[in-house]
């Protein structure tokens, strides 16, 4: 019994299902067509998740980077408010 796998579409964000044996493979979204593979794009997202989760970890961790990543922060509020 095959069994429809969900995604999501990496340019509107609309949830819909793929069938099982179609997941390695380019889909179109139903909602505005964009092409997609939907198991690369679960790695990829999870990729960045870790990716973040590190960041995080590290500010958390090191005082100098995160006084350093506040720093760039707030410069990059003042240009984009100036």
């Amino acid at each position: 019994m095959r069994m429809n796998q969900t995604t999501t579409c990496p340019r509107c964000k609309t949830a819909f299902e793929v069938l099982d044996n179609l997941f390695n493979t380019v889909v179109s979204c139903p909602s505005c067509t964009a092409q997609f593979n939907p198991w690369g794009y679960m790695l990829f997202q999870m990729a960045a998740s870790a990716q973040n989760e590190y960041a995080m970890d590290s500010l958390v961790k090191n005082e100098y980077f995160f006084a350093r990543a506040v720093v760039v922060r707030k410069q990059a509020e003042a240009t984009s408010s100036a």
